[in-house]
């Protein structure tokens, strides 16, 4: 089945539910009901607002991870706020998916990052723990 297909909107809208800490995490609250509720709780705002599909992530849970957009000249605001960076096109070639890894670029991220305080700087426990 194509994307297009999946929707009746021609650009859809697809929100994401962030679901609080879930077991294991350290921020987990003890209470899965209370999970439940909350994502099942914002599942009905984006129906009443006629958001077309939905996205479940465990976004609450340590450790954070950027996936996206970490670059040498960035890393010294992203850093601070997140356990650890996960990076792959920039490692590449003109920072292109698609071609080989570039080893300069490789050195330098790995440099710039070397430059930078160990760890998070903003001591929070778990972002965005504010259930309802």
């Amino acid at each position: 089945m194509k994307f297009r297909e999946l929707f009746a909107s021609a650009r859809p809208l697809i929100a994401c539910i962030h679901l609080l800490p879930l077991p294991g995490a350290p921020g987990y609250g003890g209470n899965m009901r209370e999970v439940y509720e909350t994502a099942l709780d914002e599942v009905e705002i984006f129906k009443r607002h006629g958001v077309d599909g939905l996205i479940v992530e465990n976004f609450r849970d340590l450790p954070v991870l950027v996936g996206s957009g970490a670059t040498p000249d960035n890393l010294h605001r992203v850093c601070p706020k997140v356990d650890g960076l996960i990076v792959g096109s920039y490692f590449k070639r003109a920072g292109k998916g698609n071609n080989l890894v570039d080893e300069e670029r490789v050195r330098t991220f790995a440099a710039a990052l070397a430059s930078l305080p160990e760890g998070r700087q903003d001591k929070k426990e778990s972002p965005g723990l504010t259930p309802k």
